[in-house]
């Protein structure tokens, strides 16, 4: 989960998650956190993915791989805590979206954000998983129009900005790589904004 500067990334407690406790859970979160209190459908690489990328966001980015781990954003945050019937049409909507290979990296930026990323492929394909998540109606409308998948590697939340010099170390020693994608993940944060996923939703055949 991040700030709310775009809506395609969100940046281990184990506390029970404030959609299913008291308000007050919440007191402390900021408002662009609340918006998030029902959890978000992602991608969750295989450990072997996310590691590396982990490594790098508790060195660059405190703050924010106190969030969660290494991710790929979906969807905008559900609009409220799923039911049976929410998940019948969650699970419908992708049942026919066949697994895909994805291509992590190169490493890009968009330093005027201080956001370092993982670049992510294919597009279309992963546009139209989206894009089915959001005809279910479930959730919040996307901010911005145009989706750009990526891994975020820092996004500027502990204070160190990103900048040329970091970015051109992360070219040189990051390694791009590939995995195969069969399930996406539901995600709900704790009392403490983290992140850890509650369920896996399977793609077609997977």
């Amino acid at each position: 989960m991040t700030s709310p500067r775009r809506d395609v990334n969100i940046s281990s407690g184990r506390g029970k998650g404030p959609s299913g406790g008291a308000t007050e859970a919440m007191e402390h979160w900021a408002e662009w956190q609340k918006e998030y209190r029902h959890g978000i459908v992602l991608i969750w690489p295989p450990d072997e993915v996310r590691a590396p990328i982990n490594a790098l966001r508790a060195r660059h980015d405190p703050v924010s791989f106190s969030y969660t781990e290494a991710h790929i954003s979906l969807s905008p945050p559900l609009l409220r805590a799923p039911d049976a019937s929410d998940w019948r049409a969650i699970d419908g909507a992708v049942a026919a979206v066949a697994p895909v290979m994805v291509e992590a990296g190169p490493v890009e930026a968009w330093l005027h954000q201080s956001v370092i990323y993982l670049a992510i492929r294919p597009v279309a394909a992963l546009t139209t998983i989206r894009n089915a998540l959001l005809a279910t109606g479930l959730f919040a409308p996307p901010r911005h129009k145009e989706f750009v998948p990526h891994m975020t590697i820092m996004e500027g939340l502990s204070g160190t900005r990103a900048t040329e010099a970091i970015l051109a170390e992360m070219k040189r020693t990051v390694a791009s790589g590939s995995f195969r994608l069969d399930r996406l993940a539901y995600l709900r944060p704790d009392r403490d904004f983290r992140f850890t996923p509650e369920r896996y939703i399977p793609l077609s055949g997977a």
